[in-house]
């Protein structure tokens, strides 16, 4: 189950991964798409805007013009009059009665009248409320005009001044001024009609109404003017003559300067809109937005269906099938995919891989076979010879009448059949394979050992008992061979010389491995044990002799003495059975090494 889920791991990793990539790429495309097309249209929409606030504006500004002709030709009317002209030198005292009534002024639409004589003096000076329809009252301590006054410089009969003033008690006025002559104009000018309508906040309220617009105008004279005077007034000192602001998100402003007479900027006027393009455009863009990110989502799951259909699907297709042929058992198993696409061709490929592997695999198969059977026959034809070996040195010593020789021929015969026994399991465990044939199982080989050790000193099983013990190991074929000539010279010393006479006892063959990974042989016995002062390195033995150069030989340690002194307990070998150590009764002898890698 966990290498199904290992499998499956990197698949479901992908798909999430491809499936996240695509949509972050469709979000960060549509964003993209989107501030590109908001940047282009809401700067259309703002130059939209901007241009119709500027075209109000100088709607505004005609409509103000419109107001200056009509006070203009007002006093163009009532200054070349015989009675104006008789009122100011004053010879028609009914010249206001019958011709400055409320009624008469309302119908008018101005906020002042005035007459000035030449010296600069009112001989008439008249505020009019047009909201309340009354006249108010005179401004007190009205000074004379000074004689260089723009509103009496008039250069012939004709001429005339227009604009906007400044004036005491009315505030923001624009005038017009016109000399005082007689109908014919013919008479010498006498002072200056003046006639204005005021600025103000019912001005500006007419003038709305009339245009359908809202305006305003804002004073620019005032020491402490609004920030957005100073601000409008900055701009449009080093910019265009129109000035348009974002007020706020719903109504955009525009500025324009009014001069005075004198050229200065007396006042601005304000047209303020709402922000109807800019609101439509936003309500484009929220349906453009959204019909991008549906395209976005549709896209997304398109590409997603198609990635996942096309290339995932396939991909784990492949996978699974890759995972069946090499988790197969048939050397001969192939992908199968169906299709034209890449992943069919990829399996294609991995097909005559596989197809070309499957032949070297049989080939290697066969030639292993074929080594696996000469070196059967080669351990089978060295087991032969040796037991051909020992047959005649059976034969030789059966004709040997010097008991030591006899002996000795004895037990060189034991020793080339441990080594033939070895061969032997090698031979027969080569039919499992290459792995048989190359190791050996040193608990069964030490079993059948002893048995061909007691056959061959004829002690038979009832009075000396040889018992094999200890954990399976295996060796290698020369290890194996080494160890096996160490427990037959042990086995074969403990045969002979532990139980003299007729005593009865047991050896122990053993083997086994501790926890470092050292691999160990062991024999003890329980017979009358070694000499006090018996000294296995001063000893003239042969067989202690090969068992110390065989041990050395497998990179191991040889130590022999009583069974407390050996391996000991922790290894499991002796120290449980015997009792006393050298010179008491018991023996035990083992070899320690460290197997080959």
């Amino acid at each position: 189950m966990k290498r199904a889920a290992r499998h499956a791991s990197p698949h479901s990793s992908l798909r999430h991964r491809a499936t996240s990539i695509i949509a972050v790429t469709m979000v960060v495309l549509c964003a993209a798409l989107g501030a590109m097309i908001a940047a282009f249209s809401l700067n259309g929409y703002f130059n939209i805007e901007r241009e119709e606030v500027r075209t109000e504006v100088e709607r505004a500004l005609k409509g103000l013009f419109s107001d200056e002709k009509r006070i203009a030709s007002i006093a163009g009317d009532w200054a070349p009059w015989d009675e104006t002209y008789n009122f100011t030198l004053g010879k028609d005292p009914k010249y206001e009665a019958d011709n400055l009534s409320a009624a008469s002024v309302a119908n008018l639409k101005i906020n002042l009248f005035a007459i000035v004589d030449t010296k600069g003096r009112f001989v008439i000076l008249r505020r009019f409320d047009l909201a309340s329809q009354q006249f108010l009252p005179p401004p007190p301590n009205v000074h004379p005009l000074p004689p260089d006054d723009p509103l009496l410089r008039h250069s012939d009969i004709h001429s005339g001044i227009d604009g906007l003033l400044r004036f005491d008690g009315a505030g923001l006025v624009l005038l017009s001024s016109r000399p005082i002559a007689t109908s014919d104009l013919t008479a010498k000018p006498v002072g200056s009609l003046i006639i204005g309508l005021a600025l103000d906040g019912r001005e500006a309220a007419a003038l709305s109404e009339r245009l359908s617009t809202d305006i305003a105008f804002l004073p620019a004279y005032e020491a402490e003017a609004p920030r957005e005077v100073v601000e409008a007034r900055r701009h449009l000192s080093t910019s265009s003559s129109i000035y348009v602001k974002a007020a706020d998100f719903d109504r955009v402003a525009g500025y324009a300067p009014l001069r005075d007479i004198d050229g200065n900027t007396a006042a601005l006027i304000k047209v303020s809109l709402p922000r109807e393009y800019l609101h439509e455009g936003l309500v484009d863009l929220l349906l453009v937005f959204g019909a991008l990110c549906i395209m976005a989502i549709i896209s997304t799951l398109a590409v997603i269906f198609i990635v996942d259909r096309l290339i995932l699907d396939r991909m784990s297709l492949l996978g699974r099938e890759f995972a069946r042929v090499g988790n197969g058992a048939d050397p001969g198993g192939r992908v199968e995919i169906e299709g034209d696409d890449e992943f069919a061709t990829l399996a294609s490929v991995a097909n005559s891989g596989l197809s070309r592997l499957d032949e070297a695999h049989r080939a290697l198969t066969a030639s292993l076979g074929e080594k696996n059977l000469l070196l059967r026959e080669v351990h089978h034809r060295v087991k032969n010879n040796l037991q051909i070996i020992s047959s005649l040195l059976n034969l030789q010593a059966g004709t040997m009448r010097d008991s030591l020789a006899e002996e000795a021929l004895r037990e060189s015969e034991n020793r080339i059949n441990s080594m033939a026994l070895v061969h032997e399991l090698l031979y027969q465990h080569g039919e499992d394979g290459p792995a048989g044939i190359a190791r050996v199982e040193f608990l069964e080989y030490m079993r059948q050992l002893s048995a061909s050790l007691i056959a061959s000193y004829s002690v038979g099983g009832k009075r000396i008992e040889l018992v094999v013990e200890g954990e399976e190991v295996e060796l290698d074929a020369d290890t194996a061979i080494c160890c096996a000539l160490i427990v037959n010279e042990l086995a074969s010393n403990a045969l002979k010389h532990a139980f003299p006479g007729e005593r009865s006892g047991k050896i122990v063959l053993s083997a086994g491995a501790d926890s470092t990974g050292n691999l160990w042989v062991s024999v003890r016995d329980d017979g009358v044990g070694l000499p006090a002062a018996f000294d296995p390195t001063a000893s003239g033995s042969l067989g202690l002799h090969l068992v110390s150069a065989l041990a050395s030989q497998i990179n191991g340690r040889f130590h022999i003495g009583g069974r407390e002194d050996g391996v000991g307990g922790e290894d499991g070998v002796g120290g449980e059975d015997g009792v006393g150590g050298v010179g008491g009764e018991g023996c035990q002898a083992s070899v320690r090494f460290n197997p080959p890698a």
